[in-house]
């Protein structure tokens, strides 16, 4: 598990996420129209689903800055084909976007894991797939319908060790 802020952000304290912080987290998914609109998960929804995720000893961190918690991330160190980690979802409020906070997330989650991290991103969120291949992910499938029958999703992926 995490044990310190990634260095190169030393004004963002990462540490692992606490029952204490759920009613944070989850605010900051119900506020979040890609997670509402998009897969229906309101507040509520992602209180339950984090509660699941600290009962099954899942990874998740979040971010603290300025007294408070301005993202997470919820992970799996073997999620991906039983061998690689897989990152299920990265959050940050967003007042704080722009600001780091999901380059600090993941590079503690790619510190957890380690050699390697899967994580989906819908086609549609152009954003995100920058932000993935600006930290050397590259697209390595499409899975239609995967997720949402309308949406196609692509598999990112990050090796640390070797080359593709």
């Amino acid at each position: 598990m995490v044990h310190a802020a990634p260095e190169r952000y030393p004004d963002i304290n990462i540490r692992p996420m606490t029952s204490d912080d759920i009613a944070a987290a989850a605010a900051l998914i119900g506020e979040t129209p890609f997670w509402r609109e998009r897969f229906g998960i309101n507040t509520l929804r992602a209180e339950a689903l984090l509660v699941g995720a600290i009962e099954r000893n899942e990874g998740l961190i979040v971010g603290e800055a300025d007294g408070g918690i301005i993202g997470f991330s919820w992970f799996l160190t073997r999620g991906g084909f039983g061998r690689s980690g897989y990152l299920r979802a990265l959050g940050v409020r967003s007042d704080r976007r722009n600001e780091h906070a999901g380059s600090a997330l993941l590079q503690a989650t790619e510190s957890a894991v380690g050699d390697d991290l899967f994580v989906l991103v819908p086609e549609f969120n152009t954003g995100a797939r920058r932000f993935y291949e600006r930290h050397s992910y590259r697209m390595v499938g499409r899975l239609p319908g995967y997720l949402l029958p309308d949406s196609v999703e692509l598999l990112f992926w990050r090796r640390k060790l070797g080359a593709f």
